[in-house]
C-alpha cells in the first residue's frame, strides 16, 4: 500500500512541475504588447486593408479565371488594384507576407476588411430579379 500512496504523490508532484512552466508562459505572453518594428518599405496597415478589400471584390466577382459578365481575365483586374496603389506584385507580396508573419495585425486589418466588404454589400444595387424576390416574401408574410 505504501508504494502506491507515494506513486501518486510523485506523479502529483510530476504533473505540477509540467504545469507550472506552462502557467508562467501564459502570465507572460498576456503582459504587455511586444511592439512589432515595421521593416521599411511595407505597406501601411490603413493601405493593405484597402488593397485587401479590393483583391476580394476582385475575387469575389470571378467565375473561373474571367469576372462575371465580361471577357477580361482576372488578372487585368489583379494587375489595375495593383496600379491603382503604385505597387508592384513583389511590393505587395513583401508585406503581405509582413502581415501573416504578425497574426495579431492581420487580425485587425481583416476585421477591417470585412467592415468594409459588408459595407459596400450593403449599398449594393439590387437587381431588379431580387427586388420583386423581395418584394413577394414582404406581401406573402
Amino acid at each position: 500500500m505504501v508504494k502506491s500512496t507515494i506513486a501518486k504523490k510523485g506523479c502529483a508532484l510530476n504533473l505540477t512541475a509540467k504545469l507550472i512552466p506552462i502557467v508562467l508562459i501564459a502570465l507572460v505572453s498576456c503582459g504587455n504588447p511586444v511592439e512589432v518594428i515595421v521593416p521599411e518599405g511595407t505597406v501601411s496597415d490603413s493601405m493593405m486593408v484597402k488593397i485587401l478589400t479590393d483583391f476580394h471584390l476582385v475575387e469575389g466577382a470571378k467565375v473561373g479565371n474571367k469576372i462575371m459578365g465580361d471577357t477580361i481575365p482576372a488578372t487585368v483586374y489583379t494587375a489595375k488594384v495593383y496600379q491603382k496603389y503604385n505597387l508592384t506584385e513583389a511590393e505587395f507580396e513583401k508585406s503581405f507576407r509582413f502581415y501573416t508573419s504578425n497574426p495579431d495585425l492581420m487580425e485587425g486589418i481583416y476585421e477591417k476588411v470585412i467592415e468594409n466588404l459588408n459595407k459596400i454589400e450593403a449599398t449594393a444595387p439590387r437587381s431588379p430579379v431580387q427586388d420583386d424576390i423581395m418584394r413577394e416574401q414582404t406581401t406573402i408574410a
